[in-house]
């Protein structure tokens, strides 16, 4: 006998209101006269802020951390050094910070305390990492046909170098789980879906600047090194090139792909931004800076960017899309980290304004970049909205 449902679901969805506005935002972080801050990483919901200043003639205080979007900043401690990259997991609990003279710093406690690893004594040029902060790869740049691609299964305490070939690597980008990696550099583009077990080079050609990848790893776009951007929709297997309003060396990324933004290290130029995966660009209102790095949240609805001695960030309203789907009897609610605290609630009538929060905690799943809940079905309409 067929069993009657009773249970009927509308979900009110919405998209994120991504870089309608842009203002951007100096966080008066301290600032060094000299050198300024060269590198940045964020978590994925862009609270925790890990800051590097290239400030190799201090002998302390050259890395700093915010753990409030940029209200306030604590310096590590850690020594003065030639910085060239930073880490930073989805809840920021694991840090990286990398120098050009083979010098390694890994923190597992949110910037707590600090090791020095025993790493291999390369130029680091740039790391990214799967969310939980478990593995990671990084490229070399020393000299112009011999710096490796290394990889670490430890949160970045030994590192191992993979069959990629041997070049001058400028960036490499990782998906939230780790098994998909891609490196760009003078070979032009290099491609990993095993973890670094082997790589394939993509279409592009030689000559590549920065690069960065979506939470799945479908979405890649790297910058050659002229006024161009190359976007791939299935993990590089085609490309697609797009003429940018101005070049740019290194791009960040939102967890879905579609937020761009991009920034050029060698020229004063504004910040680029996108909204659909690279088609157009804008540069309103921009800061004009010698961009050394750019960092996103994973909704994409936080920005940030150094230079000029400056952290700067640019912050959007956030309107998280809420995903439904049917897992066995119950019903799964997913939507990405957002930047702002969002609450999943519920109604049985529309009419009403009697929301209440879903009892069951959301949990974070770090190779989706997302929060996810159950909920068991009950006869009856039921609503469902995320709230702040």
């Amino acid at each position: 006998m067929r069993k009657n449902s009773f249970f009927a679901l509308v979900l009110i969805l919405s998209c994120c209101s991504r870089l309608t506005a842009q203002t951007w935002t100096n966080l008066n972080a301290p600032n060094d006269p000299i050198e300024g801050y060269v590198r940045l990483a964020c978590s994925a919901d862009g609270t925790i802020i890990l800051a590097l200043q290239s400030a190799w003639y201090k002998p302390t205080n050259s890395v700093f951390l915010s753990t409030d979007g940029g209200a306030a900043w604590i310096t590590n401690n850690l020594p003065g050094l030639y910085w060239n990259a930073a880490g930073c997991s989805a809840t920021g609990n694991v840090l990286l910070a990398m120098t050009s003279m083979g010098v390694v710093y890994s923190s597992t406690n949110s910037g707590a305390s600090w090791r020095s690893n025993n790493v291999p004594d390369t130029a680091w040029n740039g790391v990214a990492g799967s969310a939980d902060g478990t593995r990671w790869v990084a490229c070399a740049s020393a000299g112009e046909n011999n710096a490796p691609i290394y990889v670490s299964h430890d949160a970045g305490v030994t590192w191992t170098p993979t069959a990629a070939p041997t070049n001058y690597w400028i960036g490499v980008a990782s998906s939230a789980d780790g098994n998909i990696l891609m490196a760009s550099g003078l070979p032009g583009v290099c491609i990993s879906t095993n973890g670094g077990l082997t790589w394939n080079f993509g279409s592009p050609p030689p000559y590549m600047s920065g690069c960065a990848c979506s939470a799945d790893g479908r979405k890649m776009v790297v910058g050659d090194a002229g006024m161009q951007i190359w976007t791939s929709t299935n993990t590089g297997v085609t490309w697609t090139a797009h003429n940018l309003l101005q070049p740019f060396t290194i791009i960040a990324v939102s967890a879905d792909g579609d937020t761009l933004a991009a920034v050029c290290d060698a020229l004063p130029l504004p910040v680029s931004l996108s909204s659909d995966f690279g088609m157009t660009w804008s540069t309103n209102s921009n800061p004009a800076l010698y961009g050394r790095s750019v960092a996103a949240s994973a909704d994409g609805c936080r920005l940030f960017v150094v230079g000029g001695g400056q952290v700067y960030s640019l912050a959007t309203t956030p309107q998280p899309v809420l995903k439904s789907a049917v897992s066995g009897n119950q019903l799964r609610f997913s939507w990405t980290v957002p930047s702002m605290p969002f609450v999943l609630q519920q109604n049985s009538d529309l009419t009403t304004t009697n929301w209440v929060p879903v009892t069951d905690r959301p949990v974070f799943n770090p190779s989706r970049l997302e929060y996810e809940t159950t909920v068991t079905p009950v006869p009856g309409a039921r609503f469902y909205r995320l709230a702040q």
